[in-house]
């Protein structure tokens, strides 16, 4: 537990995941007494770790600097639209994207509504299965408690990124699998058309698999396709501006950094890059003409 804090500081949320998994053991009686006797080491380290993160100095600046980004309010607005968008990769495999353009919303509209409404129904789902289909609701929660719990309380620059489905994304698969497994129990009869209809499913995702791994070729195609899905992002455009840069394409490079302050006039780190490469263009100008 404290490697994996000091290595990555969602490892924060395994106490709760140790407590989620008592909770849906349906083989025994549920007590928080024993509970919290089986996990009192955990929760002291917990605290223990909370404390020292808070104390730290770079830290302490680091967790000041997260809240001053947004407002509780309207980071839990924009955590349910991303929370959402997140859910929606799960069928929307060709639209997969490394920075996504997601708004901070900071008022209810009717798409926002709806997406609350279908996060609540499925959290609700799954703390009313806790003891009857502990599956399911391990499943269900150990995704919210991964995708959303500490991002709802402690607001990040990214509303959101796929990355975060990397854990959260268990919980979801857990669920299929087992659902596909108990209709195998289930209906012998079918078992056939189950396995073979699994077989396809398998092959139509290796083959996505193989298409997006064609966008990871090289750094400039990795960008190109970000910039296709995230058209209006500025750190988009200067990731894909420094691309061109360091392969030697300097007009594309410039292009894409002036796309980046189009959008986003005061963002320096895309200046700072134009500047430089027109530096750099200057230089060269003046070589060639003392040459001459």
């Amino acid at each position: 537990f404290v490697l994996g804090v000091a290595t990555k500081e969602v490892a924060v949320t395994l106490p709760l995941a140790l407590l989620l998994w008592e909770m849906t053991d349906s083989r025994r009686s549920f007590s928080f007494r024993t509970i919290i006797k089986r996990q009192a080491v955990h929760w002291i380290m917990l605290f223990l770790v909370l404390l020292a993160i808070v104390t730290h100095a770079r830290y302490g600046k680091l967790l000041a600097f997260s809240f001053g980004i947004r407002g509780f309010y309207e980071n839990l607005l924009s955590q349910i639209n991303g929370v959402t968008y997140l859910f929606s990769r799960l069928f929307l495999i060709t639209k997969l994207n490394i920075d996504p353009d997601l708004p901070v919303i900071a008022a209810w509209s009717l798409p926002l509504i709806l997406e609350s409404v279908f996060l609540v129904c499925i959290l609700f789902v799954g703390i009313i299965t806790i003891r009857r289909m502990s599956w399911l609701s391990f499943g269900i929660l150990w995704f919210f408690l991964h995708v959303m719990f500490v991002m709802i309380f402690v607001p990040r620059n990214d509303i959101i990124n796929e990355r975060h489905f990397y854990l959260g994304g268990l919980g979801v698969f857990f669920i299929f699998s087992m659902a596909f497994g108990g209709m195998l129990n289930k209906y012998t009869r079918f078992r056939n058309i189950f396995l073979i209809s699994a077989l396809c499913v398998l092959i139509m995702l290796g083959c996505f698999t193989v298409v997006r791994n064609n966008v990871y070729r090289s750094e400039i195609a990795l960008w190109e396709d970000t910039a296709r899905k995230s058209h209006g992002k500025a750190r988009v455009f200067n990731n894909l501006g420094y691309a061109y840069y360091l392969a030697g394409q300097k007009d594309k490079a410039r292009e894409a950094y002036e796309r980046a302050l189009r959008i986003e006039p005061g963002f320096e780190l895309a200046r700072n890059n134009l500047a430089l490469l027109e530096k750099e263009e200057n230089k060269m100008q003046h070589k060639m003409i003392k040459g001459r």
